[in-house]
């Protein structure tokens, strides 16, 4: 596994594992509305250069994300992200020990639905199981 990208808050980083052909995202403590944003773009770089369509979102320590921020990924990102991305994504999400977020996640990825994508997505609640099971996709 290889660092791709980190803030300077360490609420953000990036890791990519060649052998897997995969990306994950992790978000930690309390992000802000730039870090996230920030976050996602950078993501969405590397699997273009990489051509990724697998990926995990690990919310584990994830304790607050802006509001602003989950409309902005629901709305703006997603669509774009669809765009630019070869193959539908793949994508497992390791749900955040808060209660708060873990209902916050759902509702985005319930809104995606709306965009009329091809998106494979599960939750999961380990970083283990969900790795394990895009490595079988």
């Amino acid at each position: 596994m290889e660092l791709l990208f980190e803030n300077v808050a360490k609420t953000a980083s990036i890791f990519f594992y060649p052998e897997a052909d995969m990306g994950r995202l992790k978000l930690a403590g309390k992000i802000d509305t730039d870090d996230f944003k920030t976050a996602y773009d950078k993501l969405l770089e590397y699997a273009v250069e990489k051509k990724l369509h697998k990926g995990i979102l690990d919310l584990t320590d994830l304790q607050y994300s802006p509001p602003l921020a989950r409309a902005w990924l629901a709305t703006n990102f997603a669509k774009r992200a669809l765009k630019f991305l070869d193959k539908s994504p793949i994508i497992g999400i390791v749900k955040s020990q808060n209660a708060f977020q873990r209902l916050a996640a759902s509702a985005v990825i319930s809104s995606l639905g709306m965009l009329g994508s091809k998106i494979k997505i599960e939750f999961f609640e380990t970083l283990a199981e969900a790795e394990n099971w895009l490595k079988n996709q």
